[in-house]
């Protein structure tokens, strides 16, 4: 299909725009030739062009009150966004921040994916880099930094624009990282939340602007806790959320963003593919960077730094990592590969509390031990008692967990916070000047915090969050209380469903898996609470696999699950899917599937897939082996067949036929075609030269991409005519096809067209 799209703004437009973002409200912007005019903090201003518009293809050098600018420094001069001002403010407003590292801070190690390997380096370099804008942009970069729960994301970003800040000062750079803590943001709110931050900055522009400096290469906004806008709309709605802001870029400029790893349903090309999802799409591509869980290096300079080589008895950094290690015996590899858990560590070594952190719960340590102090030397009533005992602070830290899941916010406003803790020291028969004295001290509570623009409170860490919450929503769905409309809320996180599976008994087990798989809603919700349950059923996998046996897991979506390494033994999945499940050294044996698909799951050399049920090909679209940093990834049914048959499952029915050559060869040119594009939206003939590729030698793959409305080509043209192209379906799920699992009409089409059914 072909659609002529009108032509791009001109020069004028373009400066136009650019001045209205910081005109006051309601006044005009007039461009001319030479000049341009507008009303900006109720004054009058002009600029002289140094060449005319009419000649010109980029904006010219101008000239304001005297003194000539290159057009984007005039942007960044103290007459519009004044960014040095905002480079003095920064600092000072991250080091306030409870994300910011004050000392022994740790650069550790991030990998991007490059030709399909993820190649490591230092994570601020890395991030300096691909966050750089450049120029000659013709795309929007769209830099989505993942990693776990702790791994230090927040940690990282701030330190990168407290320090980019710093280097702004000194005239190293240009341009700034702008730091917008999404944490704990409804997706309604995430345009007040940058709003916020250009407030308690005094900045001299607005959001508006914000979008124009971007554009402009002056500004790198960076949104921490993308993930964590997410609401029972889902994945759609948090990515349309960021899509708001990305068109007004207009295809310049560069936003980082960050989440955990497990937001990510697909690796890659997924973000940006979301992103351009709208009805017109973007101009937009993605680098997807992946911060590493820290090593023995990384965790012994980080103990050295905090001063701990004496009480650890160590005579060097490393020396300190294999103290330590020692002393969290199975706790070990869990705590000192993320940055949080280490942290809490090396409070407990500082205190010479190294009892409190011997054992394989090193978290469930942490918050008991906070609580215990809490006990005794900080919640108390006037005679110095405790006002609550240990299961009363358990179970007013949960009710406030529980709240911020049905508001969907990891905050609390003053209000919501007071009415939950009025409501808990009834039911727990406190005296009025018992719950008085609660309430003023439980804001200091050792697992939470409190923010003053607004007032809010929350927990320190998304992994106290999940404590408290995930214990109470094991209760809820252990007793079948309102677990539908719980689960309809919000998307479940790994480290919350980790926690469920930690309170579930073993006992249990079938009772929890049997409501799980029970779960109705509406259509809108339906897709969230299949993800949701089978999030909690895996984690209830890897937590009690002995006890998974003769269970039948019912219904469930395994959206980017961690299966990795568990034994399964006569077990059952039936009606579920398993989307980019991880299934690196699984033992299943005896394991029945019924009406289940596998769409890229995760293999490994040592995989172990004893399963029966499975129908080939229509059942499994693609799996991914993974060996070492790099991914194979294979979508020939009969090449499938042949790596899972080799990996335990039963197959009674015969191999799909060869393709013929023909076939073969159009389906190598797809693989090709699609390769070259998997991190953009709109393309040209010339991102194939660049790579040596001519578009030509891919014209029977795109003939019949375009007549099964995959691929669409458009002309566009300011100064002479150009054709883009752009996907209309995900790369994986095209390649996917070949197997008749995917069910998109449009991907059928093509399908039948390529294999000639």
């Amino acid at each position: 299909m072909t659609t002529t799209i009108s032509a791009e703004d001109t020069l004028r437009e373009t400066i136009q725009k650019d001045l209205a973002s910081f005109a006051d409200p309601r006044t005009t912007v007039e461009v001319t030739d030479r000049e341009a005019h507008w009303v900006q903090r109720r004054q009058a201003r002009t600029i002289l062009f140094l060449a005319p518009l009419s000649q010109s293809e980029v904006p010219p050098r101008l000239r304001y009150d005297g003194t000539e600018y290159d057009y984007a420094a005039f942007f960044a001069s103290e007459w519009m966004a004044d960014l040095r001002g905002l480079a003095e403010a920064i600092p000072h407003e991250l080091e306030a921040s409870p994300n910011f590292v004050r000392s022994g801070y740790v650069d550790g190690s991030a990998a991007a994916v490059e030709d399909g390997a993820a190649v490591a380096e230092k994570a601020g370099e890395l991030m300096t880099r691909l966050g750089a804008p450049a120029d000659g942009q013709t795309r929007s970069k769209l830099v989505f930094l993942q990693g776990r729960a702790g791994d230090g994301k927040s940690s990282l970003l701030t330190h990168l624009a407290h320090a980019h800040a710093l280097r702004y000062l000194r005239g190293e750079t240009t341009w700034l990282f702008f730091y917008i803590d999404a944490q704990g943001q409804a997706l309604a709110r995430l345009n007040q939340a940058i709003a916020t931050v250009l407030q308690d900055l005094r900045a001299s522009f607005t959001y508006h602007g914000l979008s124009t400096l971007t554009r402009l290469g002056l500004v790198v906004p960076v949104v921490d806790g993308f993930d964590e806008l997410l609401s029972s709309g889902g994945y759609d709605d948090a990515f349309a959320s960021l899509e708001a802001f990305v068109r007004q870029l207009d295809g310049r400029g560069v936003l980082v963003a960050s989440a955990r790893s497990t937001f990510y349903k697909y690796t890659g090309r997924a973000a940006g593919g979301r992103v351009a999802g709208g009805r017109e799409g973007l101009a937009v591509e993605t680098e997807p960077v992946f911060l590493q869980p820290w090593g023995d290096r990384e965790s012994g300079e980080y103990l050295w730094q905090r001063g701990l080589g004496t009480q650890l008895a160590a005579a060097t950094p490393v020396e300190a990592a294999e103290k330590a290690r020692k002393l969290l015996g199975a706790a070990a590899d869990e705590v000192l590969s993320s940055p949080f858990l280490l942290t809490q560590f090396a409070d407990e070594v500082a205190a010479g509390r190294l009892t409190d952190v011997d054992h394989d719960r090193f978290l469930h340590g942490v918050i008991r031990s906070f609580i215990t102090r809490e006990l005794t030397g900080k919640i108390l009533n006037t005679h110095g008692d405790p006002i609550l005992r240990e299961d009363g602070h358990v179970r007013l830290l949960g009710a406030l967990a529980e709240e911020m899941w049905i508001q969907e916010t990891r905050e609390l406003d003053q209000e919501s916070f007071r009415t939950i803790c009025e409501m808990v020291c009834d039911d727990l028969g406190l005296d009025p000047s018992a719950a008085k004295l609660l309430l003023e001290r439980m804001p200091s509570h050792a697992v939470l915090t409190r923010t003053n623009r607004p007032v809010r409170v929350a927990f320190r860490h998304e992994l106290y969050y999940g404590y408290f919450f995930a214990e109470y929503l094991e209760r809820a769905v252990r007793r079948r209380d309102e677990v539908e409309s719980l689960l309809a809320r919000s998307k479940v996180s790994a480290p919350i469903a980790a926690e469920f599976a930690a309170f579930v008994r073993p006992a249990d087990v079938p009772k929890v898996v049997e409501t799980l798989g029970s779960l109705r809603g509406g259509a809108s919700v339906q897709e969230l609470l299949a993800a949701n349950a089978g999030t909690l059923a895996a984690a209830v996998v890897r937590r009690h696999p002995a006890a998974c046996t003769g269970v039948e897991f019912r219904g469930m979506t395994f959206d980017a699950v961690d299966l990795s390494g568990t034994a399964l033994n006569d077990a059952s999945f039936t009606r579920c899917t398993f989307v980019r499940a991880d299934l690196q050294g699984t033992k299943w044996e005896n394991v029945r599937f019924t009406n289940t698909t596998l769409i890229r799951p995760v293999l490994s050399e040592d995989t172990v897939l004893g399963v029966t049920g499975l129908r080939l090909p229509e059942g499994v679209a693609g799996v991914v082996v993974r060996r070492g940093r790099k991914d194979d990834e294979e979508y020939n049914p009969a090449r499938v067949r042949e790596l899972l048959v080799a990996r335990g499952v039963v197959q009674e029915t015969p191999p799909p036929p060869p393709l013929t050559r023909d076939q073969q060869e159009l389906v190598n040119k797809m693989h090709d075609f699609l390769n070259c594009v998997k991190h953009t939206t709109y393309f040209t003939e010339d991102d194939f030269l660049r790579k040596g590729r001519p578009l030509s030698q891919y014209d029977g793959f795109m003939r019949l991409a375009q007549q099964a409305g995959v691929l669409e080509a458009s002309s566009r043209g300011a100064r002479g005519t150009k054709t883009f192209y752009r996907l209309l379906v995900d790369p994986d799920d095209l390649k996917a096809g070949e197997s008749g699992a995917v069910t998109n009409d449009r991907i059928r089409a093509f399908w039948d067209r390529a294999l000639g059914a």
